[in-house]
């Protein structure tokens, strides 16, 4: 078995597998899922805030989530980090009514 400057191993003649890769397919196929769970967290966690949230809260958290867990999914399936682009995406969305209602660094804990 072989290590490559990529992270995957493998035999000679054998498919190339990245060590993440099971999990990123795991994951690949519930970031709808994942999305959900995390606004149920913070719902539970913050009810206080939760029950002041308009919905454009709500579709922040779960839009950022869902791009924040699909940018893992490469890496793990493929190492490719997100792009400046989609790092943007992420650091803008929805500031100024996540402010009001949940910090980054707790939405990062959820």
């Amino acid at each position: 078995m072989s290590g490559s400057l990529d992270g995957s191993v493998g035999a000679p003649g054998k498919a190339v597998t990245r060590p993440g890769s099971v999990l990123g397919s795991a994951l690949a196929g519930r970031v709808d899922e994942i999305s959900r769970r995390v606004l149920v967290m913070w719902r539970d966690r913050s009810p206080a805030a939760a029950s002041a949230a308009t919905p454009r809260v709500e579709e922040d958290i779960s839009w950022t989530t869902s791009l924040s867990t699909s940018a893992l999914v490469e890496y793990l399936l493929h190492g490719e980090a997100q792009s400046r682009e989609q790092a943007r995406a992420i650091a803008a969305t929805g500031k100024a009514p996540l402010r009001d209602t949940i910090a980054l660094a707790e939405l990062t804990k959820l």
